[in-house]
């Protein structure tokens, strides 16, 4: 009777000759294994791969909404200026449409009765119609050597636009004052009636977050006219319940020296 087993000899030197006897689908089973195992194989990788295409167009279509979002809302900023300038009547316009009550009143032309009037100061015509308003400011210490600095900047005159740039300095507990430089985007404006300001800046070379005493805020316009400066005490103190301690302070435009 025939034997499906197969013999295997071991032969050595000065050693008997020992023989194995295997079954034939042991070794089948084990090259099935083996088989397996490489399909297997073959398969995670190709899951691998595609997977990681996968990985890299989100990733890639995830960074591009990024970048429309942020110039979505970039447009979105410029057509809100855009409309609060458009918006704003401008002073000549806004003088032309009032109707000059004397003449309205006596019959009396308005080129005469302004012959009696007495000319205005030149300073009086050389000052701004429209003044800036600095409230609900904000100075923190951040990491490091950073300082936070908020506040809003309104305009009380609805009818002007108000242009130009802020100027920031900090004051140490000796009274030294020692300017500072954040973004000029963050501190310049144009705005028609309000406006967030945020921004950060680091501590000048020698200066320690312990010897800040306050901040200086100063508003200039692009006129060349810079209002008084303003001194904030740093850190911003907390505002108790139903109390708030944070000052609005209402700025007049005057000559910059």
């Amino acid at each position: 009777m025939s034997s499906n087993k197969l013999s295997i000899l071991i032969m050595r030197d000065n050693e008997k000759v020992r023989r194995m006897r295997i079954s034939s689908a042991w070794i089948s089973a084990v090259i099935w294994l083996f088989v397996i195992l490489f399909c297997l194989a073959a398969l995670n990788g190709m899951a691998a791969w595609w997977l990681y295409k996968k990985y890299e167009q989100f990733q890639s279509l995830d960074q591009a909404k990024d970048r429309a979002i942020a110039e979505l809302r970039i447009q979105l900023e410029r057509y809100q200026n855009m409309e609060k300038i458009v918006g704003a009547v401008p002073p000549d316009q806004k003088n032309s449409k009032e109707t000059p009550p004397d003449e309205a009143a006596s019959g009396v032309p308005a080129h005469e009765n302004q012959r009696d009037e007495s000319p205005p100061l030149p300073q009086e015509e050389a000052k701004p119609a429209s003044a800036a308003r600095i409230s609900n400011i904000n100075v923190r210490p951040r990491s490091g050597r950073q300082i936070r600095l908020s506040f809003d900047l309104s305009n009380t005159d609805a009818g002007t636009v108000l242009a130009g740039h802020i100027l920031v300095a900090v004051q140490t507990k000796s009274d030294a004052l020692f300017n500072v430089f954040p973004p000029k985007d963050e501190l310049a404006f144009q705005i028609a009636r309000f406006k967030r300001v945020a921004t950060s800046f680091s501590l000048p070379d020698g200066v320690a977050m312990d010897d800040v005493k306050a901040v200086r805020v100063e508003v200039r316009l692009s006129s060349g006219y810079a209002a008084l400066p303003e001194f904030f005490a740093f850190p911003t103190p907390e505002d108790p319940p139903g109390v708030s301690t944070r000052a609005t302070k209402e700025v007049s435009p005057e000559p910059a020296s």
